[in-house]
């Protein structure tokens, strides 16, 4: 089964493993718990404070590997949901459709639902930050390479009559190499030179779907980003 927020595709099957432990925290506790990883997301706090993690869990009788559990299974979820810009209400169904109990699914949502946007900003920040610079001069044509492989038969495969999509990205970033002044490396005088890299990967027609709707949504951002800055 699919879901919105894993981006259309399966929930991981550690996240189902998951679900029984997440289970057994009281409605309060769930909703604090993912507040307090909504604020170190956010930046708000600027770590998550596992001493305040365990008094949340003191009563429930947890091991270490299960805070840390239960911990990962909320930030998965919140991160992948704003990620994937899906609403509360959805987010609640599907968590329901997991099998998580109704309490959990309404503590989500509330914690989620008034930080989603916020988390959409960081996100999408986070995104822009950790791009290379890629040149301007980069014509479309010569940034990507691609091409479909369809398998028609296979002694080796037990599934065949599937596309295989494979791209390679060539990227031409820039570095600052330091100048040396007399015996001495100066960071100022940084020279800028070119380095080209390559990308290159396999993945599934589902999976390119992803990847295409989430590069659309990039750009997207990105032209929503750029207009607001030349406003301001």
């Amino acid at each position: 089964m699919r879901f919105r927020f894993c981006g259309d595709l399966d929930a991981p099957d550690w996240l189902l493993r998951e679900c029984d432990v997440v289970s057994r925290m009281t409605y309060v506790r769930i909703k604090l718990l993912a507040m307090h990883i909504i604020s170190a997301m956010l930046g708000t706090i600027d770590q998550l404070d596992y001493d305040k993690v365990h008094k949340l869990v003191s009563t429930a009788n947890f091991e270490e590997s299960d805070v840390r559990a239960v911990i990962a299974a909320l930030r998965f979820i919140i991160h992948s949901a704003a990620k994937n810009d899906v609403e509360p209400q959805t987010l609640a169904i599907e968590l329901g459709q997991l099998g998580f109990p109704n309490e959990h699914t309404l503590a989500l949502q509330r914690a989620y639902g008034p930080q989603r946007e916020k988390l959409r900003q960081v996100l999408a920040e986070q995104t822009l930050s950790s791009l290379p610079h890629i040149e301007p001069t980069t014509s479309p044509s010569q940034l990507v390479d691609w091409r479909v492989d369809f398998v028609m038969a296979s002694g080796r495969l037990a599934t065949v009559a599937q596309p295989s999509v494979h791209l390679c990205f060539n990227v031409n970033t820039q570095t600052q190499q330091p100048h040396r002044i007399g015996d001495k490396l100066s960071a100022s005088a940084a020279a800028t030179t070119p380095s080209a890299k390559q990308y290159a990967f396999e993945l599934s027609a589902d999976k390119f779907r992803v990847l295409h709707h989430e590069l659309r949504n990039l750009l997207e951002t990105m032209d929503s980003l750029q207009k607001t800055s030349g406003s301001s």
